[in-house]
């Protein structure tokens, strides 16, 4: 049996498409993928391992063969790693099997691509709600200028960690007393396996003891409410019964059976936005040939943002089929062409974030172009 195997399998075929092999001492959990399309995984901990008490895992979605192993200390005080989650600013989140009341958060290097991401920063959240073991974490995305993490605690008890005022220090780990951290008792249960934050970022608790999801409100300020877990569901309806929805099993004999699949301990992640592209076409006014000596523009680039340009050459304003392909990506400017080509040079440009509160932009942009 491979435990440091994770594939990719057709959701409509159960084919296998892909597989990716994780370093030695990973064995995965769970996995999430941040939007630079690296996949996370909390990996358990390996007896043989004198030092880790256990491990993040990644590889590289477009190309699994690229990957790595972020171990974790023991001096960190985590036993094995159990839930995973991403927060906007590609910070990875984790919990674990003890009764310290522990969340961890891994802050690596992003400047420096996928070969930067064993270096990063750790931070410890400790003695969250009665120093009782956390089963999983989830993270919103509630304002411009501030986010939370919710730590769910295995008596469904849910924490509140104002994530975003405790940046990331590089260094040694940072350690944060959470015994104040505000705290709501979701459903409780014998199993608590999954938390996650919904569109309208409140929380969406997962129990298996009792087979049910339920709702916990959350304001806009972050402040959380007591879901109502005893009012009973309208009549000829079996849910919601105030904030929960209980779960039946296929022969509908028992509202607190077991899930038929049990849920695994991660959180859903809002996915990035997508790319924005903008394009414009120089027109070099020679007739007898140009020859693009450089490019320059000036940006505003957030942390973990990315702006690229790429350009073509060609004799008619916009590219016919057969002219140049557009070129490699350009991140520096300025930057030398040193492109003999047609009257016309498109440059196009593309801009990336991976959360909803940054983005790039481009303030300006020109070309130096002389005549032949």
């Amino acid at each position: 049996m491979n435990l440091d195997l994770i594939a990719e399998m057709d959701a409509a075929t159960g084919v296998l498409q892909r597989s990716a092999t994780l370093p030695a001492g990973c064995r995965p959990t769970n996995l999430v993928i941040d939007g630079a399309g690296v996949a996370w995984t909390a990996s358990q901990p390996n007896d043989s391992d004198p030092v880790a008490g256990g491990s993040l895992c990644y590889f590289d979605t477009a190309n699994p063969s690229v990957s790595g192993r972020v171990p974790i200390d023991k001096a960190l005080g985590l036993g094995a790693p159990l839930g995973i989650s991403l927060d906007r600013d590609g910070h990875v989140w984790t919990t674990a099997r003890d009764d310290d009341g522990v969340v961890l958060r891994y802050a690596p290097d992003r400047l420096s691509g996928v070969a930067g991401l064993t270096r990063g920063s750790w931070t410890r959240f400790e003695k969250l709600a009665g120093s009782q073991e956390m089963v999983t974490v989830a993270l919103d995305d509630r304002a411009a200028d501030a986010y939370f993490a919710w730590a769910l605690r295995r008596s469904g008890a849910v924490v509140r960690i104002p994530a975003s005022r405790f940046p990331p220090a590089p260094g040694s780990p940072l350690l944060v007393d959470g015994a104040g951290f505000d705290t709501v008792q979701g459903l409780p249960a014998v199993a608590q396996v999954a938390l996650a934050v919904e569109a309208g970022q409140d929380l969406l608790q997962v129990t298996t003891g009792q087979s049910a999801f339920t709702r916990i409100p959350v304001d806009a300020t972050g402040a959380l409410a007591r879901p109502d877990v005893v009012s009973s569901p309208p009549p000829g309806e079996r849910c919601p019964a105030g904030d929960v929805c209980y779960v039946r099993d296929n022969k509908d004999s028992d509202p607190h059976s077991a899930v038929s699949g049990r849920f695994t301990a991660f959180s859903a992640q809002l996915p990035a936005p997508p790319p924005g592209t903008y394009s414009y076409v120089f027109d070099s006014g020679c007739t007898a040939g140009a020859r693009w000596k450089n490019l320059q523009f000036d940006a505003d680039q957030p942390a973990g943002t990315t702006l690229v340009a790429q350009v073509r050459t060609g004799e008619q304003p916009t590219p016919p089929t057969g002219s140049a392909a557009l070129g490699d990506p350009i991140a520096a400017s300025p930057f030398t062409l040193d492109l003999d080509g047609g009257r016309y040079l498109e440059v196009r440009f593309t801009l990336r974030s991976p959360q909803r509160h940054a983005s790039p932009s481009l303030a300006s942009f020109g070309v130096c172009v002389e005549c032949r």
